[in-house]
């Protein structure tokens, strides 16, 4: 029998059902003591998932793993002016990796041909705080980003995505939650923008 997206969720909240939190928590900046985005709606913390081949440890990932309609969601929040494509390329890639001993490890129907045929999308979420020149190189800078995930697709993921407008981050949580997602608001310096 074919490996399932949801029987991955499913076990992954079996064992870490306690690392289910908000999508405020989720996409909390240490660096700046707030939540990029604050909503009530549940993710799982994939940064709390540890790799369990050899010595159980924590890699690279993103933020949060979302479960809907036979698609895995990674969601990684950035705060855009410090993020390096090379470090947006690592957390998915060991992000992959630590699902796929997961699975070899805690499904008993685990075929590793059927890893590869998972339906799992990433996207990443940019807050962009500059104005002008440096929004726009900014923007080019998470195009970049972008074309730097292009080549994973159909690979180790189906998809790939780079967002940050509010409207379009609106967009991706509520694929990734199946319309779970009313509104959200958006953190930005002092400015907060609703968006439902």
């Amino acid at each position: 029998m074919a490996l399932k997206e949801s029987e991955v969720y499913k076990a992954l909240l079996s064992s870490y059902g306690s690392e289910v939190k908000s999508i405020s928590e989720l996409s909390y900046d240490s660096s700046n003591q707030r939540s990029f985005i604050d909503s009530y709606v549940l993710g799982l913390d994939f940064d709390s998932i540890a790799n369990c081949n050899g010595r159980a440890s924590n890699e690279r990932s993103p933020d949060s793993l979302f479960y809907n309609d036979g698609v895995l969601y990674f969601v990684e929040f950035k705060s855009g002016v410090n993020a390096k494509k090379e470090d947006i390329r690592l957390k998915i890639h060991e992000a992959c990796a630590t699902l796929f001993f997961f699975c070899k490890e805690n499904i008993e129907s685990f075929e590793k041909d059927d890893f590869f045929r998972l339906n799992i999308k990433y996207g990443v979420v940019f807050r962009d705080k500059s104005k002008g020149r440096k929004a726009m190189y900014n923007a080019l800078s998470r195009s970049v980003a972008k074309y730097s995930l292009n080549n994973l697709e159909g690979y180790i993921i189906s998809e790939a995505a780079t967002v940050s407008k509010g409207q379009y981050i609106l967009k991706m949580l509520r694929d990734a939650t199946g319309w779970k997602v009313p509104y959200i608001e958006l953190h930005s310096g002092t400015n907060i923008k609703f968006f439902c």
